[in-house]
């Protein structure tokens, strides 16, 4: 990941999400810097693969996201002990967020589990039964993986900046 954010110097707020995967042959990556200079909107600078964009979005729909994230960053994890080959990075960093109610602070968070979605689509085809039972039990436990879940929230944000049309 990039430099440390906390050496930027500006008055307006900011906030910067860098997330991504890593497998054994491949992994993507996707940062996200909002700017909230602007009275009506908030500048965000995004670089997804390599690729950058710049969008401005309604202040309010931005504030919503980023306090969204910040949430999941501070929420007690619950993990699942279910090891996987590829890895979750996170990190979040962010200044004068005046809307927050941290108005600065850092995430930094790593999980190599599997995500829920992954877990209930391979539930069904699990033969053994006390491995699916085992499975049934650690997803009634309310799971919460900060990289994870903060990755997820990010994608479908990302998904909405090129999709105007779907709300977040």
């Amino acid at each position: 990941m990039s430099e440390d954010l906390s050496a930027r110097k500006s008055d307006s707020g900011w906030a910067r999400i860098e997330t991504g995967t890593q497998g054994c042959f491949s992994g993507s990556g996707t940062s996200l810097e909002f700017s909230f200079k602007d009275s009506g909107k908030c500048a965000v600078e995004m670089d997804f693969d390599g690729k950058k964009n710049h969008f401005l979005v309604e202040k309010p729909e931005a504030e919503e996201f980023l306090k969204k994230i910040i949430f999941l960053g501070r929420k007690p994890e619950v993990l699942s002990e279910s090891g996987w080959t590829k890895s979750v990075r996170v990190k979040v960093e962010w200044r004068n967020l005046r809307f927050a109610e941290e108005s600065e602070g850092k995430i930094s968070a790593i999980s190599n589990e599997w995500t829920i979605t992954e877990m209930e689509e391979y539930l069904p085809k699990i033969k053994d039964a006390a491995i699916a039972e085992k499975i049934k039990e650690t997803l009634a436990k309310n799971l919460h993986r900060r990289a994870i879940e903060i990755n997820l929230e990010t994608k479908k944000f990302v998904k909405r900046l090129f999709s105007p049309s779907e709300k977040v």
